[in-house]
């Protein structure tokens, strides 16, 4: 954790904590990570805020090659900025200028490590829900989607 000086603007400062836990037992293992920050005067209706964000990811070897895997991830803006749909869960469609205070996401997926982790393919299923819009007249909305990754190292 710490201040950055770059993020001083107009004398308001900001700092940033970050707390990461990995966790390996076998053919488990758990990753949990925590992010906040402490923004002086940031809050769009005035005001300090502190906005955190949590993943939880579990992921279990079947055999050495499959991998699953799944994801719980929340945000709490507490009043900042918020989070905007299309920036928040790739490819989903804008939703004006909405920036919603509490997200959360789940997925549910798996990995093939074809040739480890130079050339894998994941694939699974996500579902995000957007709640207390801070900019504007939209309601809360779901999107979920399919998700296919093909990465290959050189």
């Amino acid at each position: 954790g710490g201040t950055i000086p770059d993020t001083e603007i107009d004398g308001r400062r900001h700092s940033v904590w970050d707390l990461y836990v990995n966790f390996n037992t076998g053919r488990f293992n758990l990753l949990a990570e925590i992010l906040g920050a402490e923004l002086e005067d940031e809050k769009l209706t005035g005001g300090d805020t502190k906005p955190v964000t949590f993943t939880l990811i579990p992921s279990y070897y079947v055999t050495d090659d499959l991998e699953l895997v799944a994801r719980y991830s929340q945000i709490d803006a507490d009043g900042s900025a918020g989070g905007d749909i299309s920036r928040v869960f790739r490819r989903a469609p804008e939703n004006g200028s909405a920036l919603y205070e509490d997200i959360q996401a789940y997925y549910l997926g798996g990995n093939w490590y074809i040739r480890g982790n130079a050339f894998k393919l994941s694939a699974g299923y996500e579902w995000a829900k957007f709640e207390d819009n801070l900019t504007g007249n939209q309601g809360d909305a779901e999107v979920s989607g399919f998700r296919t990754r093909l990465q290959l190292l050189f």
